[in-house]
């Protein structure tokens, strides 16, 4: 006689299996052979250190579709902090992307050059940082998303070693 707890797991197991199988997304292909044009707005924040701490920030962005999975981005961003404080920012990140459907999660690692200016000094430095997010694609030509990167300030690691952006995004996908 068949034991009821081990056939249910096993029928169980079937149907995970079967569902697994025959519904599982196919890959969407949403960023490959692409080039993105972004605009991203949001709140950037200096946690700790003698820098003004909240403020928000404007950032627009270039993307290649690198195959299914990776994309290479290229951006500049304009933060002001009042009190006040500027900070420009320029850089790079390799995004791996979770292409699933409508939604696609992504996370990657960049690097930026930044120049902050107050009223005190003007001050050149270079961050390290990762992104993370996510865009759902509203069409085949256009994402909504949201971020966040945080970033090290490797040249102030002694006074403001942290930068955090965390922002909105609108992407405009070209096919080439």
């Amino acid at each position: 006689m068949w034991h009821s707890g081990g056939v249910g797991r096993l029928l169980t197991g079937l149907g995970l299996v079967a569902l697994v199988a025959f519904v599982r997304p196919g890959l969407a292909h949403a960023y490959e052979r692409q080039i993105g044009l972004s605009l991203e707005a949001g709140y950037a924040v200096v946690p700790s250190g003698p820098l003004p701490p909240h403020g928000v920030y404007l950032e627009g962005g270039v993307s290649v579709g690198l195959g299914d999975t990776w994309e290479l981005r290229g951006r500049i961003a304009y933060a002001y902090h009042p009190e006040p404080m500027h900070r420009w920012a320029g850089g790079v990140e390799l995004v791996y992307l979770i292409d699933i459907f409508e939604i696609v999660p992504f996370l990657g690692v960049g690097v930026s050059g930044l120049v902050t200016l107050t009223d005190d000094f003007v001050a050149a430095d270079f961050a390290a940082g990762g992104v993370v997010g996510f865009d759902v694609l509203l069409s085949r030509d256009v994402t909504l998303g949201i971020c966040v990167r945080p970033s090290v300030v490797l040249t102030t690691l002694d006074t403001t070693p942290v930068w955090l952006e965390a922002g909105a995004r609108l992407q405009w996908l070209i096919p080439y």
